[in-house]
């Protein structure tokens, strides 16, 4: 009896362990076939080719390159000078924020312009409006818009503005077009409306109305009837 206890005990306590046993490589099962699965998943999911990066980055770039000539050509662009035409108040070197869009010439402001189609671009000074009267005396060398002397404060007081002998004066600024002179008026030192006549708006650039070089000027330019 004690003998058949013992086997008894023995065959129970096998038939444990066995459960155990079966039990863990349940597990190591399925834990294989998750990560099976996992790795199968990964596998599935698309890789990026280099091809695709290539034309990702290029994409990039040919936007970033277009955005940035938008800007240039209707928002603004950064103009150098080069010459003395607009001397005592912008210097030979100096380095201008040129406003594009939304821009109303007005008269004081000073401006980009190309008053040659491909031309070099001029940086000028507007004295007066389509429809106005420009007058310049000979003698006193003072500059009139409707009959009004302009108080010129930003040209030396040394020099007699000149008239110059294209136009004929007094002058009517024709629609759709400015009367503009360079703020050098030293004999020969600007060439401006005086010598080609009155530019088109369409040839307006913009308006530059903030100097960014050199830094002891680095400001807005105000506008000159202020």
């Amino acid at each position: 009896m004690d003998n058949s206890y013992n086997n008894e005990t023995e065959v129970v306590h096998s038939d444990e362990v066995n459960n155990d046993t079966l039990a863990s490589e349940d597990i190591n099962v399925s834990m294989d076939n998750h990560i099976n699965n996992e790795i199968s998943e990964e596998n599935l999911k698309p890789k990026k080719s280099m091809q695709r990066e290539i034309l990702e980055w290029v994409i990039s770039i040919v936007a970033a390159v277009l955005i940035a000539l938008i800007v240039r050509n209707y928002v603004f662009t950064f103009v150098n000078v080069v010459g003395s035409s607009m001397e005592p108040t912008i210097q030979n070197g100096d380095i201008f924020f040129a406003r594009r869009i939304m821009y109303e010439p007005q008269a004081g402001d000073v401006i980009i312009l190309t008053p040659y189609p491909g031309g070099d671009p001029f940086i000028k000074r507007i004295i007066a409006l389509e429809n106005q009267v420009v007058d310049i005396d000979r003698f006193t060398g003072e500059v009139s818009v409707d009959g009004e002397i302009l108080d010129e404060k930003y040209i030396d007081t040394d020099v007699i503005t000149q008239p110059g002998g294209v136009i004929g004066y007094p002058y009517t600024v024709p629609e759709g077009h400015v009367f503009v002179l360079g703020d050098n008026r030293h004999p020969g030192g600007s060439t401006d409306s005086r010598s080609i006549g009155p530019i088109p708006y369409e040839s307006i650039i913009g308006k530059a109305s903030f100097r960014v070089w050199p830094f002891k000027s680095f400001g807005s330019l105000p506008n000159g009837n202020e």
